[in-house]
């Protein structure tokens, strides 16, 4: 995933992306909406955290926000996490993948 990417996606179509830099890092489209979530394990059982949708929460902070979120789940502490504060915006990546095997735009 980059800036560039995510700006040429497209909400019309649902559809799951996952950040190949950012363990458990998914940006799910669906209903016009993009949203970040981050998946992980608690007590041996898969979960997903919401972390926002974007553009309001953008890259860099999604994937500071889900390595917290896995910190925590890893540390026995799954404390409910908010928005990145320092309001940044989207920060330099280079690649994703689809979930259900289909290519990226562009």
């Amino acid at each position: 995933m980059s800036p560039a990417w995510l700006a040429a996606l497209s909400a019309a179509e649902d559809a799951e992306w996952i950040d190949v830099e950012q363990r458990g890092l998914v940006l799910r489209v669906r209903r016009g909406q993009m949203v970040w979530f981050v998946r992980y394990l608690y007590e041996g059982q898969a979960r997903r955290y919401r972390i926002g949708e974007h553009p309001e929460i953008g890259l860099s902070a999604a994937r500071r926000l889900a390595a917290v979120a896995r910190g925590r789940a890893a540390a026995g502490r799954t404390r409910r996490l908010t928005a990145d504060p320092s309001g940044r915006r989207p920060g330099a990546g280079d690649s994703a993948t689809r979930s259900r095997g289909q290519s990226p735009p562009g």
